[in-house]
């Protein structure tokens, strides 16, 4: 079975859950595919990055995506990280005003506080880890094609709103006007396009109960619900995708 998870967002106990309810085993008969935003918001942001990187090493059906939150947290560390820095002779509070902006407004320093007591060994083999992440996946699942990024396909030369690099553009574009072969190009007609970024309350896709739930339009499927907990009476949660059977599964 192939599984598509996204915006973890330091919810690692919800994650460890998922794992558990989608019975996800590690005997090489499933795929795990995570699309990024591990970390940030919650006080489990860095050891969720951290347990998600181990996963990825130790399994070759594990694979990781960049979201903007790791590359917020990248741009930030890797500006700031000099051999001063990484000998931890910064103080959190000498780096708030020089880390990224997006990253501080965006709840970074939950994450940073915990990169900052973490060895020196150990924040190398972080920082050279998301170095190393990619921005997109394709993979096909019983004759089924997807494209599989965090917020965005890389755009087609001629698509009009690429006005960041290629790489912010496919974490951070949040779409509500155009299709999915708009922005990638008809050389992907044949693929499904499944994403994160954007929570699901973008497009008020909520069930019933007023629990969100995964999105689809003409642009893909968004997986992202949210792994923030409840925000102004609307109950976030985790969300996972099983692509053999479209089965939608949630932790609130």
């Amino acid at each position: 079975m192939v599984y598509v998870i996204s915006d973890i967002h330091g919810a690692l106990d919800a994650f460890l859950k998922m794992l558990k309810k989608i019975d996800f085993k590690f005997d090489k008969t499933d795929t795990l595919y995570i699309l990024g935003d591990m970390v940030d918001w919650n006080n489990d942001a860095y050891k969720t990055l951290k347990y998600v990187m181990e996963l990825e090493e130790k399994y070759e059906f594990v694979h990781v995506l960049i979201g903007n939150h790791e590359k917020m947290m990248l741009d930030s560390l890797l500006v700031n990280s000099d051999a001063k820095f990484l000998a931890k002779e910064y103080l959190v509070n000498e780096f708030y005003q020089k880390m990224d902006m997006n990253w501080r407004f965006n709840h970074g320093m939950v994450t940073y506080k915990e990169f900052l007591k973490d060895s020196f060994e150990n924040q190398k083999k972080v920082l050279n880890y998301l170095a190393k992440l990619p921005y997109y996946f394709l993979t096909e699942v019983n004759k089924q094609k997807y494209y599989l990024a965090h917020a965005a396909p890389k755009p087609q030369a001629k698509f009009e709103e690429r006005y960041m690099s290629d790489k912010d553009f496919m974490v951070w574009y949040r779409n509500d006007r155009y299709s999915f072969l708009e922005v990638a190009g008809d050389e992907y007609k044949d693929y499904i396009f499944i994403h994160g970024h954007t929570i699901t309350s973008y497009y008020n896709s909520y069930n019933e109960n007023h629990e969100l739930i995964i999105y689809k339009d003409k642009f893909g499927i968004d997986i992202d619900c949210g792994a923030k907990g409840i925000y102004m009476d609307r109950q976030y949660g985790l969300s996972c995708l099983r692509l053999d059977d479209m089965q939608e599964y949630y932790i609130r």
